[in-house]
């Protein structure tokens, strides 16, 4: 949500709340389900790419998402627009797939994890292989394994995290 951008969500609760508090960016907690028991689960690196409401991707690196200075690691401004109910195709497809397989080169994950509707996520998926199996061999494509729900597992693993942590302090 742009008008939440910037915000320190955490930091702002934390001091109304008796709780250890976390927040994260819809891509990256579902990238933290995929890791927990998903499509990326077994690996510490791996590049989650949504294709839901804006294309976006989260990183992550030696078993941690990577955030970014400013927390905007993951935007993908160069992605071609998707739109609602046509497939992607043609260039659109070529130049989806080179963006994240230039992306997948830099980063040398064990998985990218795509989501999104079918009539985006059907096309790119063997395409994204193809150009992989080519310049990074060993890095598979998968398609995200719990879809909408990924998020929502992945934020009740951060919050599951930050309580344990409180309880050892």
């Amino acid at each position: 949500m742009e008008e939440w951008e910037g915000m320190n969500i955490g930091g702002s609760l934390r001091p109304h709340i008796d709780a250890p508090t976390v927040a994260l960016n819809r891509v990256e907690a579902a990238l933290r389900g995929e890791a927990w028991a998903g499509s990326a689960s077994g690996t510490f690196d791996a590049l989650y790419v949504s294709l839901e409401d804006g294309p976006a991707a989260a990183v992550l690196t030696s078993g941690r998402i990577i955030g970014g200075a400013n927390h905007r690691a993951g935007a993908l401004p160069a992605f071609p627009e998707l739109l609602s109910g046509q497939p992607l195709a043609g260039d659109d497809l070529e130049q989806a797939a080179a963006l994240l397989a230039d992306i997948a080169v830099l980063l040398d994950p064990s998985v990218v994890v795509i989501h999104g509707p079918d009539e985006h996520t059907g096309p790119l998926l063997p395409v994204l292989q193809r150009v992989l199996d080519q310049v990074l061999s060993g890095t598979q494509v998968a398609p995200a394994h719990f879809g909408e729900r990924a998020a929502v597992l992945g934020a009740m693993c951060a919050a599951a995290t930050v309580a344990y942590e409180g309880l050892r302090n």
